[in-house]
C-alpha cells in the first residue's frame, strides 16, 4: 500500500516538471543565412575566426554570431545554440587569426579598431567578401 502511495505522488510531479522545462527560457531568435569568403592581398584566407557582434548602437540586440573560414576563405556563419544564420540587424564585424600566426593584420581581431560593419537584411547576405587591407 505505501508503495503505490509513492506512485500517485510521483507521477504528478514528474509531470509538472515536464512542463516547467517546456517553457523555460526565451524562444529561439529568426536567422538567416549568411555566408562569404574572406581574402587578404587577393587571396583566399583559411582557418580564421569571423565574428558578428550586435551594434547595439543601431538599435541591433540578440546573439553574436560566428563562423571559421575554410581551405578557400569561405565561411557560414552560426549562432549558438540556434543553428546557421544571423539574426537581422546591424553588426560589427572582427576577423581572427592565431596569434602570432601573422595570416592577416591584427586590426582586424579587435572590435575597437575592426573597421567593418555589415547589415543584414530580413532576407540574408549569401555572398559577401570581406577584403582585408594592410
Amino acid at each position: 500500500m505505501l508503495r503505490r502511495a509513492g506512485r500517485l505522488v510521483l507521477v504528478p510531479l514528474l509531470g509538472l516538471l515536464a512542463a516547467g522545462l517546456g517553457g523555460c527560457g526565451p524562444a529561439a531568435p529568426k536567422l538567416v543565412p549568411v555566408q562569404g569568403k574572406v581574402t587578404y592581398r587577393q587571396k583566399p584566407v583559411k582557418g580564421v575566426s569571423v565574428t558578428f557582434t550586435p551594434d547595439e548602437s543601431k538599435g541591433t540586440k540578440g546573439p553574436a554570431a560566428a563562423g571559421e573560414t575554410d581551405d578557400e576563405g569561405g565561411f557560414t556563419m552560426k549562432t549558438p545554440p540556434y543553428g546557421d544564420g544571423t539574426i537581422v540587424g546591424y553588426f560589427r564585424v572582427t576577423i581572427t587569426a592565431y596569434p602570432g600566426s601573422g595570416t592577416i593584420p591584427a586590426k582586424y581581431g579587435d572590435i575597437t579598431t575592426s573597421t567593418i560593419k555589415i547589415d543584414i537584411p530580413d532576407d540574408g547576405r549569401p555572398n559577401l567578401v570581406f577584403k582585408l587591407e594592410d
